[in-house]
């Protein structure tokens, strides 16, 4: 009876310890999209850049940048 209860508990501590880990990956996806830093932020900044200077040169699209549609600020004395 002893070992029936033993492998009963290993079995629960490993579902604890899988949804502890669930929870944990779903927790960090959630901050990294929705985060002062996160994704859906950064794509906000962007298009509030382009909105308040249309034309600025500053705001450029980079290399292969064209396909994911992110937009970085430069420096456009030191571009050239």
């Amino acid at each position: 009876m002893a070992r029936e209860d033993r492998s009963g508990e290993v079995g629960l501590r490993r579902k604890a310890a899988t949804l502890a880990s669930i929870i944990a990956l779903v927790a960090l996806i959630v901050g990294a999209l929705f985060g002062d830093r996160g994704l859906l932020h950064l794509i906000d900044q962007r298009h509030r850049a382009e909105a308040l200077a249309p034309g600025d040169p500053r705001i450029v699209r980079r290399g292969g940048c064209d396909d994911c549609g992110m937009t970085f600020v430069t420096d456009a004395a030191k571009d050239g």
